[in-house]
């Protein structure tokens, strides 16, 4: 007999795929989000190794264009910075809705199994009906007198 909760089983196995790669993409996701933190944490230490380098030259005393150097230098990491800000930005969208779908996945594979679960659960009662009905006539014949 194909039983109701089996035919289940090929949904079952789709939902259980589409969530594994689900966690896999959020997985992915986390670790671009925790590159792009690394890199700004790598910036800001850049520019504030530039910028100690920076007053240490003023005091010894800078030129014109050493000075006008140093300053653009400085401007263009702050402007990376904020780029990287941005970036970060994004990456952590990326990351929230790559764990929204795979929570959605989650909760439908969650639904599917107890939705199986519940059928199971049928089925084995009717069985267990069908096996003490089929007991009762059994017994009831033995017992019923010949004639």
């Amino acid at each position: 007999m194909n039983k109701r909760s089996r035919r289940f089983q090929p949904i079952q196995r789709l939902a259980r795929h589409g969530e594994d790669q689900a966690i896999q993409q959020l997985g992915l996701a986390q670790t671009a989000l925790s590159d792009q933190e690394q890199r700004l944490l790598d910036l800001i230490s850049y520019r504030d190794e530039y910028a100690q380098q920076f007053h240490q030259s003023g005091k010894s005393g800078l030129d014109g264009r050493q000075l006008q150097s140093y300053q653009s230098f400085l401007n263009q990491l702050s402007l990376a910075i904020e780029q990287q800000k941005l970036k970060i930005s994004q990456a952590q969208q990326h990351c929230d809705e790559r764990r929204h779908d795979w929570q959605q996945r989650h909760q439908h594979s969650e639904a599917l199994d107890s939705a199986v679960k519940r059928i199971r659960t049928q089925e084995q009662r009717i069985e267990r009906r069908q096996e003490q009905r089929n007991s009762d006539e059994h017994t009831m014949r033995a017992h019923k007198p010949s004639r």
